[in-house]
């Protein structure tokens, strides 16, 4: 389903007349909310290309929390770890000197930074090398030595599975009738939270 036809499905399910605009809205809400969440559904992968003496790197446009970083440092002996998230007073108590560290990066952090980035610690030292794709395996044996890979969940607008549409739909709908309105009842809309829960079991949320 796509965005229009879940906003769609929320009026439906309403019975009464909402303001497209507030949906439109609660949409961006429940997209957001859900990808934040630890098993969020709607994720992507990318290749980052690291820069040498670079810290500082932005997220795709699409995307609400980073999943997980993967570095790679050398594809052919399979040195690759998970970056850490960390904090900057986490970092300082690691090494009160990190904001200069240069090497192979260990951690990852979004203190300090503009929300649409994050920085790696230590700095690459290193460039990513170059992408040749001999295989067709972007993410196997054609991985650059150097570089990462940013998993990360994402807000889109199609291309959404049927169970999560409805769930998305309920939460829309908790949200509407949970506020002060003339068709206020929070009865309806803790009833939404639970059928939308429901749905998250279903779908591994």
């Amino acid at each position: 389903m796509n965005r229009e036809e879940i906003i769609d499905l929320s009026k439906e399910l309403a019975r009464v007349v909402l303001d497209e605009d507030t949906l439109d809205q609660y949409y961006e809400d429940v997209l957001n909310e859900i990808g934040m969440e630890k098993n969020a559904p709607l994720t992507d992968v990318v290749l980052v290309d690291l820069v040498a003496d670079n810290f500082d790197y932005l997220l795709p446009s699409d995307a609400v929390d980073i999943i997980a970083l993967i570095s790679i440092v050398d594809i052919v002996s399979k040195t690759c770890r998970q970056l850490t998230p960390s904090t900057s007073a986490a970092l300082e108590a690691y090494d009160s000197d990190w904001r200069s560290l240069q090497g192979n990066p260990y951690f990852f952090t979004r203190e300090e930074r503009n929300d649409r980035y994050y920085r790696l610690v230590p700095e690459p030292e290193f460039s990513s090398s170059a992408f040749i794709p001999t295989t067709g395996t972007p993410f196997g044996i054609n991985m650059p030595d150097n570089s990462c890979a940013l998993i990360y969940s994402v807000r889109r607008d199609t291309d959404i599975p049927d169970w999560l549409a409805l769930h998305i739909s309920l939460r829309m709908l908790a949200k509407e009738f949970d506020r002060p309105s003339d068709h206020q009842d929070k009865d309806f809309a803790q009833a939404c939270v639970g059928v939308a829960n429901v749905f998250s079991i279903i779908g591994g949320l």
